[in-house]
Order: structure tokens, then C-alpha cells, then sequence
């Protein structure tokens, strides 16, 4: 059976040795009574570990120096992701509407055409302008349509244009 230790016993010339938690003080004793001078190892009587002024403040100026440059980093990235995302979108509406184009033969009636993408992208206009083929050795009279899509950006326009190339089947003949 364990015996419980109330309170350490001392004797003079002696060193008492308590014990608790894993943490150990030694007592020194003199013949005079207890000595004045107490030894502590890993106890929690011993010096706290804790931040100085001067770390707490290099901290701060460190954070101070670095928050900036770390908010101009994200709004950049942001702003990226933005011009990214409507440089997309209009890749997309400008195919499609090149598609559109070549695929009804609108581009064989006039050299320009142009309009917007309705409601759904109110934001983006378009305009096709269509001319020989300059590149053009043969006799298939290839015509080139530019397709150029705009729209305003952080006060500016923007552009993006895709290109194709068109014949007329029914002039070859077939």
C-alpha cells in the first residue's frame, strides 16, 4: 500500500527531496534551521519562459513591414483572377460567335457586321470584319474573319480578337 506524503519530513544537516508531477525541489538544511538558499529544478516556482518587450516589438515591426507587401500580393491576385476570368468569357463568346458567323453564312453578304451578346453578356460587344485572305496562293478566294470582342475593364477598354479562315463553296463550283 502507498503512504501518502502530508509534509516532507526535515532534519537538520539533511537535504529534504520532494516530489510532485515529475518535478523535484531539494531543500537545503543547515544545523541552524532551514538555509535561506532553495534550489529548484524544473520547478514551477523556477522563471517563467516569456516573450521580452524588445521580441514582442520586432514582432510587431516584422508584421508592420510584411502586411502590406502580403495585401498588395493578394489584391494583385485578385485583380489578376479577374482579368483572367473575362478574358475567358470572352474567348468563349467570341468563338462562338465566329461559329455562328461562318456557320449561317452571314460573313459572305457584308465586310463588317456587329452587335452585342443580348442579356445575357451585356457587358461585351462584337464586331466582324471580313476581307481577302492575305496569305491567299490559290484560286479558292479564302476570306479571312476577325472577330473582335470589347468590353471595359477597370475604366479602359479591352479587346480580344479570334481569327478564321472561309470559302465560298458555292463560287468553286460545287
Amino acid at each position: 500500500m502507498k503512504t501518502r506524503m502530508t509534509k516532507p519530513e526535515i532534519r537538520m544537516n539533511d537535504e529534504a527531496r520532494m516530489t510532485s508531477g515529475g518535478r523535484s525541489l531539494v531543500i537545503r538544511h543547515s544545523s541552524f534551521g532551514i538555509d535561506s538558499s532553495f534550489w529548484f529544478r524544473h520547478s514551477s516556482f523556477a522563471r517563467t519562459r516569456a516573450f521580452t518587450l524588445i521580441e514582442v516589438l520586432a514582432a510587431l515591426m516584422l508584421i508592420a513591414i510584411a502586411l502590406p507587401a502580403v495585401m498588395q500580393a493578394v489584391t494583385v491576385s485578385t485583380s489578376a483572377g479577374a482579368v483572367a476570368r473575362r478574358r475567358t468569357e470572352a474567348a468563349g463568346l467570341a468563338e462562338s460567335k465566329l461559329a455562328e458567323i461562318v456557320a449561317t453564312d452571314q460573313w459572305q453578304s457584308v465586310a463588317t457586321l456587329s452587335g452585342d451578346f443580348g442579356t445575357d453578356w451585356p457587358d461585351y460587344k462584337w464586331q466582324a470584319t471580313i476581307g481577302p485572305w492575305s496569305g491567299d496562293t490559290t484560286s479558292t478566294s479564302l476570306q479571312q474573319i476577325d472577330l473582335r470582342v470589347t468590353w471595359l475593364s477597370r475604366g479602359r477598354e479591352d479587346s480580344l480578337t479570334v481569327s478564321t479562315l472561309a470559302y465560298d463553296r458555292s463560287s468553286l463550283g460545287q
